[in-house]
């Protein structure tokens, strides 16, 4: 089996899953979604992987308090900033970890 990028998979954004989702999101570790506003891109997240998307974000559409999402090694907050995802960029989703 080819490990080669598709050109297809080159021009699309991944968001990359912790183990912890991938009982929801069907055993994938990775979805592919099209670049564009990170709103736009969480929406298709919305579209295509609900069980996934609830578990990531509130019903008010932010990040849950317990999850950490990374766009490539940035740490982002707000769901509606204004940040444009491109095509090759990743996202990653991390359980937050605290200790005491």
């Amino acid at each position: 089996m080819s490990h080669k990028i598709s050109t297809q998979q080159s021009r699309m954004v991944i968001l990359r899953l912790p183990r912890q989702l991938w009982l929801y999101s069907g055993g994938t570790k990775g979805i592919l979604l099209n670049p564009g506003p990170l709103r736009d891109v969480f929406h298709q997240l919305q579209q295509k992987q609900p069980l996934v998307y609830e578990r990531i974000c509130t019903e008010a559409g932010q990040p849950r308090e317990h999850v950490n999402i990374f766009l490539n090694h940035n740490l982002v907050r707000d769901i509606d900033a204004a940040i444009e995802i491109k095509s090759g960029d990743v996202i990653t989703v991390l359980p937050a970890i605290s200790g005491g």
